[in-house]
């Protein structure tokens, strides 16, 4: 199984910010066809709540999937006790 490369925190915030940009294209589009705007407000509300929902866990769900992903081999370059890289040798 393939670890996350993105942390629960991560796709709660892009859940969240995508979901205010939904909610208002859900409100103006209600109210565009109804007039009503407390109906469009909880229209937007209550589709944003449902939508996040399932949405967060949509996400989880593809971070598990190795689907489209290419493997990202790590370098480790060596440091001295401060922490600085140590410079690698220039190869022949």
């Amino acid at each position: 199984m393939l670890t996350s490369l993105e942390s629960p925190k991560r796709s709660i915030v892009k859940a969240l910010s995508w979901r205010l940009i939904a909610a208002v294209v859900t409100v103006l589009v209600v109210y565009l066809i109804t007039r009503k705007l407390s109906l469009s407000l909880g229209a937007g509300l209550l589709d944003s709540g449902i939508k996040l929902f399932f949405y967060y866990f949509h996400e989880r769900m593809w971070n598990r999937l190795g689907f489209g992903r290419r493997k990202a081999e790590i370098v480790v370059l060596p440091c001295d006790n401060a922490g600085q890289p140590i410079p690698l040798p220039e190869p022949a």
